[in-house]
């Protein structure tokens, strides 16, 4: 799982302010963190399921080391997840050969699907992030 937590910075904040923006502002980061956290839920999904070439292995054709992994079942996908836990959002698998994927191993180079999503996502979350507690503190 690759968590994004943003509690350091914004605990400081909320306690400067009085209760009724302290909540708005710490509503606003908690939606803006989920919004976050689905994109690079999606972006990830997306990666896998866009088919790379590679190896093939009887039914499966192994993607590139350094592409995300190809899907076969489809079980990778519909495992990844993101979980909320207040300011800390995290996404990714239960299953353990996704991270097998995610950082190789001795035998398999990587291909990893959770980094590169995040990645590609970083820039977009922050901005939006920052204009979700903008807004919540009434600054344009």
């Amino acid at each position: 799982m690759i968590k994004v937590s943003i509690e350091g910075n914004l605990k400081g904040l909320l306690q400067k302010l009085n209760t009724n923006t302290a909540v708005k502002v710490y509503a606003a980061a908690v939606e803006e963190l989920k919004i976050g956290a689905l994109e690079i839920q999606g972006t990830a999904k997306k990666s896998i399921q866009k088919h790379s070439a590679g190896k093939r292995y009887g039914n499966h054709t192994a993607s590139k080391p350094g592409d995300a992994p190809n899907t076969d079942t489809g079980r990778l996908v519909q495992s990844i997840q993101t979980d909320m836990q207040g300011l800390v959002a995290s996404v990714g698998t239960n299953l353990t050969y996704g991270k097998y994927l995610e950082y190789g191993t001795k035998n398999i180079e990587p291909r990893p699907w959770l980094q590169p999503a995040l990645d590609a996502n970083e820039n977009r979350i922050e901005a939006n992030f920052i204009k979700a507690i903008r807004k919540a503190l009434n600054k344009k």
